[in-house]
């Protein structure tokens, strides 16, 4: 686990935790591996989306400062130790962005999130490992953004996300498409985690979306906290059939929500037909 800690001064770092199959703690780290070092992230690091690739271990995470929130990448081949690379996305207000797991089509594929819509983005990997590149990154960057509605392939929809979406964990493969878990919020500022379907092989293609939350702030540590009426999905597996998500509740606590995988799909399947 990844996760996102915050000290007295209300700075963000990003600890690290392992488990066993029970979900048991093992193993915790007494330092953080990710923490503001730069003044493009001297008011934090937030929000850990972490994806392997064949050996490497690719971290995206948002970048805090004055100039507000950007995506940063940090990566490696131990899951401990991961060297920061610097802001990957444009300049302005962007997050919540994650890899996909493998390449599609030769690419290497990105979610993130310019509010209030999600949208994706493709690299050859040369391209994407140039990104930290000041001008690399602003040519494609400005390219990217003369045609963003191209690139936007979820707005809100629904009451419980009208005011903005964004993703949470990394993309998961399965038959129906790659499920993609994002959280919504709504006018009153309370989040809830929807889901959606991707196209495997084009997926810039939604094919089915959840018309109702999975999973909203019920209980008290959901409700109320550093911030009220959050659950914000960030991390997920499956074991056994199982998907696991781990989630924050109300800025204060992680938690664990399950579902058997299959009933989740033919669900969500159904709602779209």
């Amino acid at each position: 686990m990844f996760y996102r800690s915050v000290d007295r001064e209300q700075i963000s770092s990003i600890g690290y935790a392992a488990f066993d199959r029970d979900l048991k703690s093992i193993e915790r780290l007494d330092h953080p591996i990710v923490a503001p070092k730069y003044r493009w992230e001297h008011l934090g690091c937030e929000d850990p989306r972490i994806t392997r690739i064949g050996s490497r271990y690719y971290m995206l995470y948002t970048a805090y400062s004055r100039t507000g929130t950007r995506v940063a990448l940090a990566s490696g081949s131990d899951r401990t130790k991961f060297e920061k690379k610097g802001i990957i996305g444009p300049e302005l207000a962007d997050k919540d962005a994650a890899l996909f797991p493998e390449t599609i089509n030769g690419h290497l594929v990105m979610i993130h999130r310019i509010e209030p819509s999600i949208q994706i983005a493709y690299f050859n990997k040369p391209q994407f490992e140039a990104l930290s590149n000041y001008e690399v990154r602003s040519q494609y960057w400005s390219e990217y953004l003369r045609s963003l509605e191209t690139y936007t392939i979820m707005k809100p929809e629904e009451s419980w996300e009208h005011k903005k979406i964004g993703l949470g964990p990394p993309p998961i493969k399965t038959p129906e498409g790659w499920l993609m878990i994002y959280h919504g919020v709504d006018d009153n500022l309370t989040y809830r985690v929807g889901v959606a379907l991707a196209d495997l092989d084009e997926p810039f293609k939604i094919v089915a979306r959840s018309k109702t939350p999975i999973l909203e702030p019920t209980e008290p540590y959901e409700k109320y906290g550093f911030v009220n009426m959050v659950v914000f999905p960030e991390a997920s597996m499956v074991l056994d059939g199982i998907l696991y998500v781990f989630y924050g509740a109300a800025d204060t606590v992680t938690c664990l929500a399950t579902a058997p995988l299959d009933e989740l799909l033919e669900w969500l399947v159904k709602q779209n037909q």
